[in-house]
């Protein structure tokens, strides 16, 4: 396969992937995707795309979710203790 940008070659390799999106920051350590040995360009496979798009639909939904909990319970979603654990349906 070669690159778009500068016709090099395309390697297999594990990148990291990042993205800054409706105030959270997603940062996926090691990613499966395509880099060219000469300019460095990453591509992903359409597969890897809509794994992608699948975590961040969920983290939206979560996050959607979380903003019309009260304070105690959005906590407890984060950490075990919540200041009074009644609170928490």
């Amino acid at each position: 396969m070669k690159c778009l940008l500068c016709n090099g070659e395309m390697e297999k390799a594990t990148v990291a992937y990042t993205v800054d999106r409706k105030g959270y920051h997603l940062f996926i350590e090691k990613f499966p995707a395509y880099v060219c040995s000469q300019c460095g360009e990453k591509y992903l496979d359409e597969k890897e795309v809509e794994v992608i798009q699948n975590i961040i639909k969920a983290l939206d939904e979560k996050l959607q979710n979380a903003s019309s909990l009260p304070a105690c319970r959005l906590a407890s979603l984060y950490h075990d203790s919540c200041a009074d654990p009644r609170e928490i349906p």
